[in-house]
């Protein structure tokens, strides 16, 4: 909608042709500051979509390079601006990381909106200066152009060619170059409504070695077309490559949308804190007369090859990370998967594997640790036993780091109750029960009750947009002052402030 709403306005506005329709570009703009003023209060309803991102900012690009009237220039900025933003904060090595509304990347700075990214704030900050001074690439940076999709790589020449640039503050954060680990929550209204906030709620956990988020939505709905659940990205995972060719990208879930367990499956649920999740489905009669199949993937590049066994414990090694996954159900197996005619694969070069749980009643917990902490599989076997390990460092040095006590697994009340109880890799102890009539399972992180209501449209260190606000707030901590963006009834405003 932006694409020919925000094009159309700008022709509008922009060509200096009679006006034969003033009604038409007055609705245009009308809606589009009806969106900004969205945004900046409850949120976006086709939140961070890899796949029309790039679209979207087109069209916006049009109005903010071609519009004559200076007020939908700012229009256009302040929407720009939102869309950077959302970018910055998920971007994961040239990944589209964390959840998304429609779409699912599984690329490295090839896909709609990581080709806008690449153009915006380049794939290497290091050779950023010397790119901008030169007009050259590095060989590897010209390797990584000459994969790109075209259907993907078009979508930078409009960034390119515009005079629109991002706030400068956003370069950082578009490429972790700040303080992490950080944690984000993220709230979304209802696709269309400008009234209904608080519709789902995404978590986003960033460290230097990997990317982790997913997706809260509060329907048990059965509807295949006609709906975007099933181009949700529930839980993502990206591990980035040093080599930064292609990044390792892995999710888990139901497979009532696709065989690769992308979509928001009825019957799923969760909870995450940091690195660890715990993942639950349970068929009741609906989702059995409905079709949905008894069965939940976990689905990892092919050739990250089987996982080594410890225990109940299925564990990768995956560039600096372990990924460690348990998984309660009638039955368990590695398994090539198919990915012909899925739409939200963007490459079909990717082969894909999975560990598939198959069962009316399933469960999973996945966690995540860093190879620095735990150097070899023995180190972190270690801290994965249940009631030895009580001195366990996490791999650093004992006198240094004070006791972390190892992972427990309460599954007592999962046959009775349908809950299970964790203590992670990090430390944190994270619960959930399943609603077998619902959509959102009951959960407890660090033994407070997890509230789903009136969370900020995004909560994080470096970005903060409280509920129906109207200002959204960026720091950086290596630059001197905050970024602020305002909505108001007759634009956008913008707010620099000194921190020094």
């Amino acid at each position: 909608m932006f694409m020919h709403r925000a094009s159309g306005l700008a022709l509008m506005d922009g060509s200096g042709l009679p006006m034969e329709d003033p009604a038409t570009s007055a609705t245009n703009e009308a809606w589009l500051r009806a969106e900004l003023n969205k945004f900046l209060t409850l949120g976006q309803g086709e939140f961070h979509s890899s796949i029309y991102y790039g679209y979207s900012i087109s069209g916006l690009l049009d109005l903010y390079d071609f519009a004559q009237n200076p007020e939908l220039k700012k229009l256009a900025q302040g929407l720009l601006d939102w869309f950077a933003l959302n970018m910055a904060l998920r971007l994961s090595w040239g990944t589209a990381g964390g959840a998304e509304s429609r779409g699912f990347d599984r690329n490295t700075w090839d896909s709609g909106l990581t080709a806008v990214a690449w153009q915006w704030w380049g794939p290497n900050p290091v050779n950023h200066d010397a790119v901008k001074t030169s007009g050259k690439l590095t060989a590897a940076d010209q390797e990584r152009v000459n994969r790109m999709n075209k259907k993907h790589a078009w979508l930078a020449l409009p960034a390119g060619l515009s005079s629109y640039r991002p706030p400068e503050i956003l370069r950082a954060i578009a490429h972790k170059q700040i303080p992490l680990p950080f944690e984000a929550q993220i709230s979304h209204p209802a696709y269309y409504s400008y009234s209904a906030s608080n519709q789902l709620w995404e978590t986003f956990y960033v460290t230097p070695d990997y990317s982790l988020g997913t997706l809260l939505e509060p329907s048990r709905s059965y509807q295949v077309q006609g709906t975007i659940r099933a181009q949700y990205a529930t839980y993502k995972l990206v591990v980035p490559d040093p080599q930064g060719r292609q990044n390792s990208v892995i999710n888990l879930g139901g497979t009532y949308h696709t065989p690769l367990a992308t979509g928001r499956s009825p019957a799923d649920q969760l909870v995450q804190k940091r690195g660890a999740v715990i993942f639950q489905s349970i068929l009741n009669p609906e989702d059995l007369a409905a079709g949905v199949p008894p069965r939940s993937t976990l689905v990892l590049p092919e050739g990250l090859g089987e996982p080594q066994r410890y225990r109940d414990w299925y564990i990768w090694r995956i560039n600096n990370i372990w990924l460690c996954a348990r998984v309660w159900a009638d039955q368990v197996e590695w398994q090539a998967l198919s990915h012909e005619n899925q739409p939200v694969v963007t490459s079909r070069d990717l082969q894909f594997a999975g560990l598939v749980a198959t069962g009316e009643k399933i469960a999973w917990i996945s966690d995540i640790a860093a190879v620095s902490d735990y150097p070899d599989l023995q180190r972190l076997t270690e801290r994965l036993t249940e009631g030895s390990g009580e001195s366990s460092t996490s791999g650093l040095d004992q006198e240094s780091n004070p006791v972390i006590n190892p992972v427990k697994v309460d599954d007592s009340q999962w046959d009775t109750q349908e809950k299970l109880t964790y203590q992670s890799l990090a430390g944190d102890t994270i619960s959930l029960t399943y609603n077998p009539q619902g959509a959102i399972g009951t959960a407890e992180i660090n033994h407070q009750p997890r509230v789903l209501k009136n969370w900020p449209v995004i909560q994080s260190p470096y970005i903060q947009l409280p509920l129906n606000s109207g200002l959204l707030t960026v720091t950086n901590p290596q630059m001197t002052h905050q970024w602020q963006l305002q909505g108001s009834l007759t634009g956008p405003k913008w707010i620099v402030q000194d921190g020094s």
